[in-house]
């Protein structure tokens, strides 16, 4: 018989994810093992054991604020990974330094050569377009939505809205399926 060290619950041990709170099962070490059955006291029911809290997940923040430099190398730290999570406060801080960066760009482009400027544009291009699109999935995983979400893009107006409202979410604060 196992339970999760979280809430408490029966649980399979070929389960990833807790089925009553959502705990992230397989990143537990051998030490925190869900296999020990938590001690019984008299006011409790043994069929709902309870765990405390203060055992119950290893710290984890799924909603951290890097600020812009640190959301930024974060960034390009995950340049190819589709995998994992991206929080809204970073992916935002990314945007904006995605933005300054084009700005800036874009002054050149206007202000000094065009053919420089638009050199400059496409390499820029190029170099943010992997990096764009794995951060959209990473920030889609955090709301618990796959990438699938972003080919939404193709529906002209209301896509475009359904997608903002995506990304605009306020992510999970615990594990969820895109772990």
């Amino acid at each position: 018989m196992s339970f999760c060290p979280r809430c408490g619950s029966k649980i399979d041990r070929e389960t990833r994810f807790c089925p009553n709170c959502g705990l992230d099962l397989s990143q537990l070490s051998t030490d925190e093992s869900t296999t020990v059955t938590p001690p019984v006291t008299p006011t409790m029911n043994p069929a709902q054991p309870q765990v405390p809290r203060d055992q119950a997940m290893p710290n984890t923040d799924y909603q951290s604020n890097l600020g812009l430099v640190g959301a930024f190398k974060e960034y390009f730290s995950k340049y190819a990974q589709f995998r994992g999570r991206m929080s809204r406060a970073n992916y935002w801080w990314s945007i904006l330094a995605y933005e300054l960066c084009y700005l800036v760009l874009m002054a050149i482009y206007l202000l000094f050569d065009a053919q420089l400027g638009r050199l400059l544009l496409t390499i820029f291009s190029a170099v943010f377009c992997l990096p764009s699109l794995t951060a959209v999935s990473r920030r889609l995983h955090d709301v618990n939505r796959s990438f699938a979400n972003y080919w939404w893009l193709l529906l002209p107006v209301v896509g475009w809205i359904y997608l903002l409202v995506l990304l605009c979410r306020r992510g999970d604060t615990q594990a969820n399926r895109f772990e």
